[in-house]
Parts: C-alpha cells; structure tokens; sequence
C-alpha cells in the first residue's frame, strides 16, 4: 500500500511541469524565453533533487568522448571567437544541461522503475501557438510537442555531423563516404543515442519523454527520502516527507486561474 501510495505522488514532478508552461505563456509576449529559462531551471532541480549532477549551459558536452586532435580543433576554435569578444562561434553546440551518471529506464522494468545509468544531454525548447505547430487533425495521433521532439534530435544529429565536417575532414570528408565521425559518435554516447529533448507547448503540454523523465526523477527522489525516515514514523508522515513540495520554490511565477 505504501508502495502504490509513493509511486501515485510522482506525478507531482510532471504536474509542477505543466504549471509552469502555463504560468509562463501567460506573460506579455508569449514569455518563452522566460518559459524556456524556467523550465530549464526546473529540470535541472528535479535532476539535483533526486542525487544526478546536472550543468547547464555546457558547450563541452563532448569532452572526454571525442578524442584529440579533433576536440583540441573544437576548443581553439571557440577560444579564438572569445578572444574577439563572441560567446560563441557559429555552429556551436551548447546543451542547455548535461546529467551525469543518472538512473535510465529500461525496457525490462523492476521495482525501481529504473534501470542503468547513462549520462543525459538535454535540449530545452518552446512551442508557440500557430497554424504550422497545431494544425487541425495532426495532433491527437502525433501531438506537437512530440513531433518538436524528434525535429530536435534530427537537429542535433545533423548538426554534429557539421561539427565533424570542419574538425575531422580527414575522417568523415564530404560526408558521401559513410563514416560516422568523433562528434556524431560522441553524441551516439549519451541516453538513448541521441540528444535529450524537453518540448513546452503553448497549452501547458509537454512531450511525453519529459514526462516520464520527470516521473523517474520524482520516483527516485521519494525511494532515496524513504530508506532515511525512522521505520517507526507512520506512513502519512513518510508520505509528506517523500513529496518534493521544495521543488515548488524555483518556478517563481504568477498564479494562474
């Protein structure tokens, strides 16, 4: 009973979600720049909350993964667009957060709910209502923030084959010769092969990886806080203990009717 109870309470992660996308798409403008800040900050709690490292802002993400010469090629060349006064230079990829060594579903289940661990590269992004993202008919079978989803990580692949093509010509060429080059392959690293995205819609929706992300992290938070309350407190108190109500304090935003 105790079980069921605590697993019933991850869904609080994912709700937190939603309200924020709604809190913020409310704002003058769309708020999206403020929507994608927040739901960023947001995921990298949950991660935080629940024992995974987590960096935001990381255009290193490869490091360690894609050998030299070709990583000390990506390097220079972001030093030498800082030395003339840019963030970075055209092309670069920075991930909006990476999670380090953090529990990952699998496909045969256990009690956990979780399986091995793997690091995560995420990629934040927004969805703005429109006739091209919600058009009538195409989003109960495939739901926008979904197909946002997987134009991200047709996005990130292609651009890290751009990465190979100016840091690795000696490998990948023109790219007609088929070779899978050190940044392509770098990304292959990651969780489930490919960038992590995390899409917030205008209509408080989010993709459905997010959301079982959420869940996971939510679930592993609880299971953590459950094995360090005394066996003797009774399970009503266990279960406030387990809730991440503290998760609420980073969103910040209006209160929404």
């Amino acid at each position: 009973r105790w079980r069921g109870s605590t697993l019933a309470r991850t869904e609080i992660g994912s709700t937190h979600l939603r309200q924020t996308c709604a809190a913020c798409a409310s704002l003058p403008g769309g708020g999206f720049r403020v929507l994608h800040d927040q739901v960023k900050t947001l995921i990298i709690t949950f991660f935080r909350l629940a024992g995974v490292t987590a960096n935001d802002e990381d255009a290193l993400w490869m490091l360690g993964r894609v050998p030299d010469p070709y990583m000390r090629r990506y390097t220079d060349w972001i030093l030498r667009a800082r030395a003339e006064d840019r963030k970075y230079p055209d092309g670069t990829i920075v991930a909006d957060f990476v999670a380090r060594d953090c529990p990952t579903s699998n496909q045969a289940s256990n009690d956990s709910g979780l399986g091995g661990r793997s690091d995560i590269l995420g990629e934040v992004k927004t969805i703005q209502p429109g006739k091209s993202s919600y058009r009538k008919g195409n989003c109960q079978a495939n739901p926008p923030a979904n197909q946002r989803a997987s134009n991200v990580r047709r996005n990130y692949r292609k651009r890290t084959v751009g990465l190979d093509r100016a840091h690795a010509p000696e490998v990948v060429g023109d790219g007609t010769n088929g070779q899978v080059g050190p940044f392509e392959e770098a990304l292959g690293q990651f969780h489930t092969g490919n960038v992590f995205p995390i899409v917030a819609g205008a209509f408080s929706e989010v993709n459905e990886d997010a959301s079982k992300l959420v869940t996971n992290l939510a679930r592993l938070h609880c299971q953590d806080r459950l094995w360090k309350v005394d066996v003797t407190t009774s399970q009503p108190q266990q279960e406030r203990q387990c809730l991440p109500n503290h998760a609420v304090t980073v969103q910040a935003r209006p209160k929404v009717a």
